[in-house]
């Protein structure tokens, strides 16, 4: 297995790691999952799931729009 590593702003891995933590699964899961979907499907089926991610992106931004960089939160706060 190789690994990779991606460099994203703070409140883009913010919302991500709430996001994961919200379904039950990690932000390299989420990574991992839409990267095998890009090569597991059609060039229609991969617009129509780049369309749902980017709509999924907007409203979690749009729901988190309070935090900043300096509101560390713990893991465990993540996950209750």
């Amino acid at each position: 297995m190789k690994n990779i590593t991606v460099s994203l702003d703070n409140d883009a891995y913010r919302n991500a790691r709430v996001f994961a933590a919200e379904h039950d699964t990690s932000v390299s899961a989420l990574v991992k999952e839409y990267l095998q979907s890009l090569t597991d499907t059609s060039k229609h089926q991969q617009i129509e799931l780049t369309q749902r991610q980017d709509a999924l992106l907007k409203a979690i931004t749009e729901r988190h729009k309070g935090f900043t960089s300096s509101e560390n939160v713990t893991r465990e706060e993540l996950y209750r």
